[in-house]
């Protein structure tokens, strides 16, 4: 199954929304084909995409299927949704280590503070 790497080549925005020409090739064999169109918005409206082939080549009976990310899962997307997830355990570390610095624990002026206390504290 051929996959079309698309990239904007225009854009005209309206108050109710877009209209964004891409342009991309992939290799099609003669007969049925499926085609998969990466680059597209999540909000684009299947109803409304067209596709434009060059001359000599039809393009017939065309069916919009939207498929998410979760759909595809590619060594690409999955490798970026673990360096998020990284990036978000590092962004809550920082967030406790704020907090920590914001509240400065000092416990030195405390004679019998119960090590449950620290321990919970820290």
């Amino acid at each position: 199954m051929p996959d079309l790497n698309s990239k904007i080549i225009k854009a005209d925005v309206f108050r109710s929304g877009a209209q964004i020409v891409r342009t991309g090739q992939a290799e099609l064999s003669a007969g049925l084909n499926t085609l998969y169109v990466h680059g597209m918005s999540a909000s684009a409206s299947s109803d409304t995409a067209r596709i434009y082939s060059q001359e000599g080549v039809s393009c017939s009976n065309l069916r919009f299927v939207d498929l998410r990310d979760e759909d595809l899962e590619t060594p690409e997307t999955i490798s970026v949704k673990e360096q998020i997830e990284l990036i978000k355990k590092r962004i809550e570390i920082k967030e406790l280590q704020t907090e920590l610095w914001k509240t400065n624990g000092d416990f030195s002026g405390k004679d019998s503070q119960p090590l449950s206390e620290i321990s919970e504290y820290i």
